[in-house]
């Protein structure tokens, strides 16, 4: 015979259960784009990027690691008779480390050499970075571009074509077009 008594609350209080160990909030996992990919993005918007090496003072004295150089379009008057036309595709480029370096950033410089006036930012990742974003800014402040590679793959780009000149670099844009 099985006796079974009633069950009260009051008898049996709730026991408190323990809080979960401390866990640490979940970080999204940063994914770096293929460098061929990334390229060919930036190629479609009349962007290149180039790599410069180590210590080049070309488009400015940005210390030592590793030189990147976008050469972007430049911007243009308003064309009536082309209203789809954007007269300045990118106001600015930001380029950050990921995982706590530094990127230092040159001035944009318009080059004048060539048959239409092109601009270039240079930036120097220092030593460590493992991952840069790249992120190109429209005037009105939107962001056009937003992409991360890793520095390893800075083999991957090509090295810019020109020559030195007295106060910087002359690159050929027959390499470039603009258009």
């Amino acid at each position: 015979m099985v006796l079974a008594l009633p069950f009260s609350a009051a008898a049996h209080p709730p026991t408190a259960v323990p809080p979960p160990a401390d866990v640490p909030a979940a970080v999204p996992e940063v994914v770096a784009q293929d460098m061929g990919a990334f390229r060919s993005m930036l190629r479609r918007m009349r962007i290149y990027l180039l790599h410069a090496g180590r210590g080049t003072q070309h488009f400015g004295s940005l210390g030592g690691g590793e030189q990147i150089w976008f050469v972007l379009p430049s911007c243009r008057p308003v064309d009536p008779e082309n209203e789809r036309r954007d007269p300045c595709p990118i106001d600015r480029l930001e380029v950050s480390a990921l995982d706590g370096g530094e990127v230092r950033a040159g001035r944009m410089t318009t080059v004048l050499d060539g048959a239409v006036p092109r601009r270039v930012q240079a930036f120097a990742v220092a030593d460590g970075v493992r991952m840069i974003r790249v992120r190109m800014v429209t005037p009105s402040g939107s962001t056009r571009f937003d992409g991360v590679i890793r520095v390893s793959e800075f083999s991957e780009i090509p090295v810019p074509v020109g020559a030195p000149t007295a106060d910087g670099y002359a690159l050929d844009f027959r390499m470039y077009p603009g258009r």
